[in-house]
């Protein structure tokens, strides 16, 4: 038996699409059209799967990022106050006014920094989670329904010895020079860094293709002929293989037995 692989795509709002690209290896098994019919069945049973209520979660990771940012820009602005009233004579700090870097009451109060910090790193860490959470269930949505389109697949091409299904694996993807010199200082980054023999850097990412096998040699399956029926005179059906009762050939074969 030969085999081929077709890849899917990893993109977060089309996962598990195939691309069309006609596999050579199948010549002779599947023709182009079959092929090309087969994969616009699995694409669209992959895109009826996506939910765009997914997109609904990336607002928290969005919502932190924007209430840290607003943190820094308040905590700049009190550092600012700060340095004028130093520079005016007035001790900041000995005034009893709130320390800005210390936890206290004031410290999380609406309008402080530390306020902005916690809600906002609260915000994206929930987010976070709960966004890959909805991932790998619409990941896991997406394979379920493929499998289950490849069950009246499988059973078309049975007579032919084609059979498909879906397969992962883990393959290395090589992390290009500019990003790894931009992140090699980050540490959740270079966690799933890892380097091949030559000390070329890399990460281990899961795969999902399409897995068909197909005999060596093609197999031709005949269609079964349907029997053919004709009318009499008397309005009935009739085998066409069998002469009706009153024709000649019938007549002949009378008169011989008389």
């Amino acid at each position: 038996m030969n085999s081929v692989k077709i890849k899917t795509k990893e993109s977060f709002s089309s996962f598990g699409s195939f691309p069309n690209d006609y596999p050579i290896e199948l010549t002779g098994n599947i023709s182009k059209n079959e092929f090309e019919d087969l994969i616009f069945r699995l694409n669209s049973s992959c895109k009826s799967s996506f939910n765009k209520a997914y997109l609904f979660f990336l607002l928290g990771p969005i919502a932190g990022v924007a209430l840290i940012i607003a943190g820094i820009v308040r905590w700049r602005k009190l550092v600012e106050e700060e340095f004028d009233r130093n520079t005016k004579g007035h001790n900041y700090f000995e005034s009893g006014d709130t320390d800005i870097f210390g936890f206290n009451q004031e410290s999380f109060k609406p309008n402080q920094p530390l306020f902005y910090f916690v809600i906002g790193i609260a915000l994206f860490l929930i987010g976070s989670i709960i966004t890959c959470s909805a991932y790998l269930l619409f990941k896991s949505k997406v394979l379920g329904k493929l499998k289950e389109e490849l069950v009246p697949i499988n059973q078309m091409y049975s007579d032919r010895m084609i059979s498909f299904k879906m397969e992962d694996e883990t393959e290395k993807s090589y992390v290009p020079d500019h990003e790894f010199r931009v992140s090699k200082n980050n540490q959740a980054y270079m966690m799933d860094i890892k380097y091949d023999q030559n000390g070329n850097p890399y990460k281990e990412i899961e795969v999902h293709y399409l897995y068909i096998t197909f005999p060596i040699t093609p197999v031709r399956t005949i269609p079964t002929q349907p029997q053919m029926y004709s009318t009499t005179p008397n309005g009935y059906y009739t085998n066409s293989s069998i002469p009706p009762q009153n024709s000649p050939q019938n007549q002949i074969i009378e008169m011989n037995n008389i």
